[in-house]
């Protein structure tokens, strides 16, 4: 069995001409839940304490990498470069001991937009108002689901998932859809709803964060005249080696479907669950 953790990179609206933002990425964490992560979860407090004591933080401080990889927020004319980065290489080394595994889904702003303007009238529409149908955020989450589920049943293991909260985590809570998806055979090594948590108070929410900031910033890197520091090797060091799956998002009929099926109960006050069952049972992937 797993904990999964899943947190994103990036801005996650559904603007694609975000030119500061041009990356999207959406991460989960896998966690083996039958073997160490007890002592992953207490190194991880270790060093948040460790840094707390050192530049006299609040109790309630966050592990967040944007803010240790650019010592901005918090940390701020309180670290050397040289801290900063130990304290992320042990972050990863430690998940890297405990056999925590990754998926990594990303979406290119720009490339999508190319995508759009060759798809429906609707998304052409959008996509010449510099617009995504969808927010990044509603628009891989359903995907990084299916994707955990199919590795899941490879494995013949479950999964809890924990996610950071987020400003649409509301709007999930009240789909009706996890369950009719489970009893239409989606889903169904992913044990209950998602539970959606505050980082702060639940260190291993650090590890997605982590894997989609590194995994972002190499990619992102390939694209610089000046590739930003040590993002390159800690990809290759920590992250790829521990990756279940690197994708990027395609317009496939199918995908599309199966996302659309995910928000059929959207807007609707009184859903009609045999409805939304037999909806999925009819987009459901081979």
């Amino acid at each position: 069995m797993y904990i999964i953790y899943l947190d994103e990179f990036g801005d996650s609206s559904n603007r694609l001409d975000e030119a500061s933002h041009p990356l999207f990425a959406l991460a989960a964490a896998l966690v083996p839940a039958n073997t160490n992560w007890l002592q992953l979860e207490g190194e991880l407090i270790e060093i948040s304490l460790e840094i707390k004591r050192n530049l006299a933080l609040p109790e309630t401080h966050r592990l967040h990498m944007v803010d240790l990889y650019q010592r901005t927020g918090p940390y701020k004319n309180r670290m050397s470069v040289e801290q900063s980065f130990g304290w992320i290489e042990k972050i990863l080394q430690a998940a890297q001991n405990a056999n925590v595994l990754y998926h990594v889904r990303y979406m290119d702003r720009a490339k999508h937009k190319r995508n759009l303007l060759e798809g429906t009238t609707g998304q052409r529409e959008a996509a010449e108002r510099g617009e995504a149908t969808q927010t990044m955020y509603l628009g891989q989450f359903p995907q990084v689901l299916y994707d955990l589920d199919l590795f899941l049943r490879e494995q013949n293991s479950y999964a809890m998932l924990i996610a950071d909260q987020h400003k649409d985590f509301e709007h999930f809570a009240a789909l009706d859809t996890y369950r009719a998806w489970r009893v239409a055979g989606l889903l169904e090594k992913i044990l209950e709803a998602p539970f959606y948590r505050d980082s702060r108070r639940h260190t291993l929410l650090t590890l997605p964060d982590f894997a989609a900031y590194t995994a972002a910033g190499f990619l992102l890197n390939t694209t610089r005249d000046k590739p930003r520091p040590m993002l390159d090797e800690w990809h290759q060091k920590y992250i790829r080696p521990c990756l279940i799956k690197w994708s990027e998002p395609t317009l496939s009929l199918e995908r599309m479907l199966f996302t659309a099926n995910f928000y059929i109960t959207e807007g609707v006050k009184q859903p009609d669950l045999e409805a939304v069952i037999k909806s999925a049972q009819a987009v459901k992937l081979k």
